[in-house]
């Protein structure tokens, strides 16, 4: 039985060291008790590094969908290793049946847009909002900086940071009127010595104060958008920070690993806006997710 150094397992499959210890850590490949220079991996290793890279290749030619590696583990606990090592070897071609369960075999492409579709519009419904300019005689309200990692679509049992919250300076609880005041009885005869009941002093009715007029020449509920524009600017700069990262790590594995130059990553933006970047792994999962987000964000504010 064949065996492989790590760095021989570079050049077979065309998966980096840091790649290879990723598997690992999510149960893709099998751990090993001692590492070191000399340690010599079974030609498993090798036929699951194959699998998944002709998984993706099948990904990328249409053949099958969007694959996950939670999946593919999956499909190592079922599937025998020498079928995995005659597909590694090119001798069977990937199917939809060899790495999806029965129930998520077969998946159109309309279904995949409906579903994307169903996710952008909870999303839109969960931002609406903060659409428009509030009304003059509305509430002020305070909006803070975006949350770095949030859920667009889904419901919060409460307010998050960066959504708008009202300050409602009126009462608590409004007093309810209470029953009338019994009329006194009037005096039997002639004048007394007791002091008459309160009731019977003339009431005079306390002024009515006038709310103070507010002057409408500049709203109030217009002081704070400046803020809104810095957070603006401030997320932009993320955007591009981030995409400057994005660059940077797709750079590097494609010179560590030639061979991922042809492995592309879909990052699904909106129904009508996808992109794609090259040489991305599993690992940079938080960056493309991040990425997604903040590009949402700053489309949602240009409309």
């Amino acid at each position: 039985m064949p065996s492989y150094t790590a760095r021989e397992l570079e050049r077979e499959t065309g998966v980096d060291r840091r790649t290879i210890a990723y598997y690992v850590q999510e149960g893709l490949l099998p751990r090993v008790g001692r590492r070191g220079r000399r340690t010599r991996y079974p030609k498993l290793f090798r036929d699951r590094l194959l699998f998944i890279q002709r998984v993706r290749d099948a990904e990328e030619e249409g053949h099958v969908s969007a694959v996950s590696l939670k999946d593919i583990r999956k499909v190592f606990e079922r599937v025998p290793p020498a079928l995995i090592a005659r597909v590694a070897d090119g001798r069977i071609a990937v199917t939809p049946e060899l790495v999806s369960e029965p129930s998520t075999a077969f998946r159109t492409p309309g279904m995949r847009r409906a579903m994307l579709r169903e996710r952008w519009e909870g999303e839109e419904r969960a931002m609406s909002p903060m659409r428009g300019p509030p009304a003059l005689d509305a509430p002020l309200f305070s909006p803070g900086a975006p949350a770095e990692h949030e859920d667009w679509g889904e419901d919060d049992a409460g307010p998050r940071e960066g959504d708008m919250v009202a300050h409602d300076e009126g009462p608590a609880y409004s007093r309810m009127p209470g029953p009338p005041a019994e009329e006194p009885e009037p005096y039997a005869s002639g004048p007394s010595d007791a002091e008459p009941p309160l009731e019977e002093a003339p009431r005079r009715s306390a002024p009515r104060r006038r709310a103070p007029q507010r002057e409408v020449d500049v709203p109030p509920v217009y002081s704070r958008l400046p803020e809104r524009h810095e957070s603006g600017a401030a997320e932009e700069l993320a955007l591009a920070s981030d995409l400057r990262r994005l660059e940077e790590v797709a750079r590097r594995r494609i010179k560590e690993s030639p061979r991922s130059r042809d492995t592309w990553t879909r990052i699904d933006v909106s129904p009508h806006l996808v992109l794609s970047a090259r040489g991305i792994g599993e690992e940079d999962v938080a960056l493309v997710e991040r990425v997604r987000r903040a590009m949402k964000r700053v489309i949602w504010r240009g409309r």
